[in-house]
C-alpha cells in the first residue's frame, strides 16, 4: 500500500513538472523560433535602399549607387593581417639581432600598465581608457620568463611625434624602457644588436 501510494506521489510529482515546467517552456521555444523566423523573412524581403557614396577625388569618376539589404552582423567581418610587409620584415630584423630573445607584436597596452589599484573604480576607468585601444608594436621578452625587458616602435609618416610621446610616457611610468626607429631608415641586424648590446640583460 505504501509502495502504492509513493508511486502515486512520484507519478502526480512528474506530471506537475510536465505541465507547469515543461509544456510552458515548450511553447516559449517554439514562439521564439517562428518569431525569428518571421522576422528573418522580413528582413530578407525589405527592398533595396540606395547608399549616398562618398565624394570622389578630382582624378576620380563619380562611382554609381550601390543597393543593398541587410544582412547578417557576422556577415561583416572580414579577416586582416596582424602585420604590414613592412612590419614582417623588420620582425625578421629583430629575431636575427636579438637570437636570445623573444619577440612579441603588437601587444595590447592593457596587456603591460594597468591603472594604480588605490583609485575609485571610475577614476581606474577613465586612466584604463587612456591606452586600452593602443598597441606596442614590438615587445622584447626574456625566453625563460617572458618578462618584457623593452619595447620597440617603428615609426612610419603616418606617426603624430606628441602623441608618441604622450605614449612613451605611460610606457615609461610602468616600468619600460621604448626604443623607436624610422621605417624609412631601419637599422640592419649588425646595427639592431649593436644598440641593444649593453642595454638587454645577459643571458
Amino acid at each position: 500500500m505504501l509502495l502504492t501510494a509513493t508511486s502515486y506521489f512520484f507519478a502526480a510529482a512528474i506530471g506537475f513538472f510536465i505541465a507547469c515546467v515543461w509544456i510552458p517552456f515548450s511553447i516559449r521555444k517554439i514562439r521564439s523560433a517562428r518569431e525569428y523566423e518571421r522576422e528573418s523573412n522580413a528582413v530578407l524581403q525589405e527592398p533595396a535602399v540606395e547608399v549616398s557614396p562618398a565624394p570622389p577625388s578630382p582624378e576620380e569618376k563619380p562611382a554609381p549607387t550601390t543597393p543593398y539589404k541587410r544582412v547578417p552582423f557576422l556577415s561583416l567581418i572580414t579577416r586582416r593581417s596582424m602585420l604590414t610587409d613592412n612590419e614582417v620584415e623588420f620582425y625578421h630584423r629583430l629575431t636575427a639581432a636579438l637570437p636570445d630573445f623573444i619577440i612579441m607584436s603588437q601587444v595590447s597596452l592593457s596587456a603591460l600598465i594597468a591603472p594604480v589599484k588605490t583609485l575609485q573604480p571610475e577614476e581606474r576607468m577613465r586612466v584604463f581608457r587612456k591606452f586600452s585601444q593602443k598597441r606596442a608594436d614590438y615587445a622584447i621578452c626574456a625566453k625563460d620568463t617572458l618578462r618584457v625587458v623593452a619595447l620597440v616602435e617603428l615609426d612610419d609618416a603616418s606617426h603624430d611625434v606628441e602623441s608618441d610621446r604622450k605614449r612613451d610616457g605611460l610606457l615609461r611610468a610602468g616600468g619600460y624602457d621604448v626604443y623607436r626607429f624610422q621605417s624609412s631608415a631601419k637599422p640592419s641586424v649588425e646595427e639592431i644588436a649593436a644598440r641593444f648590446k649593453n642595454i638587454l640583460p645577459k643571458k
